[in-house]
This record gives C-alpha cells, structure tokens and sequence, in this order.
C-alpha cells in the first residue's frame, strides 16, 4: 500500500486531485458501453468503502480503451461523514457500466492514505 502523507490538514475546502492512467484489456473492452472512475473511502465499517454524498453527474464516464482521466474530488461531500475511517485512504475503481444498469468493477488502485 503507498501512502501520501500530507503536511497539511485536510479541510472541506481541500479537493483531490488525480490523474487516473488506465488501460481496459482487451477481454474488458465492449467499445458500445461506458466505462467510469469511481473515487471511494475506506468506511468504519470493515471492508466497505463509499462516496459520501459526491453527486452522481459528476463522476467521470467515457468510452474510450485507454487514457488519462482528471478527476477533482472536493472532499466536502465526505469528510464530515461519520462513516469516514482514519487516518483517510481512497481508492480509485475502473468500472464498467454495462446496458442493464449493472456496475462492474475491473481495476484498483493502490490505496492512498492520508496522515
């Protein structure tokens, strides 16, 4: 596992930012459908991670096998949640977005926590 550690405090107004490198094999590949990041929480609930209340429209969604993606998460929408675990680790999900509304996870990243 990596870890940032920050010299800073994280506040609401904090907001990360990361660039997500991806590449969809080709077995994953359905060039009809769309793909997504999801950027979550580990939660005080063991083995669960969420989002807290980051809006649905503003997740990143494309269709395209390989590429970067910027993905600004304002950490307002989690960081008062009484779910959130500490110290704070996020984790980046690769998702397919299949036809009958189903989400499939198919990629990780490492996990990075925040001290």
């Amino acid at each position: 596992m990596k870890s940032l550690h920050c010299c800073q405090r994280l506040i609401a107004r904090s907001v990360i930012n990361a660039e997500v490198r991806f590449y969809i094999s080709d077995e994953d590949w359905h060039p009809r459908q769309l793909y997504s990041i999801a950027c979550l929480f580990d939660s005080v609930e063991e083995g669960t991670t969420f989002d807290g209340s980051f809006p649905n429209d503003r997740y990143p969604i494309f269709n395209f096998q390989s590429g970067v993606v910027d993905y600004p998460f304002p950490l307002k929408y989690i960081l008062d949640n009484q779910r959130l675990k500490h110290p704070i680790t996020v984790h980046f999900y690769l998702i397919h977005l299949s036809g009958d509304n189903e989400q499939v996870v198919i990629a990780e990243s490492q996990a990075l926590t925040f001290r």
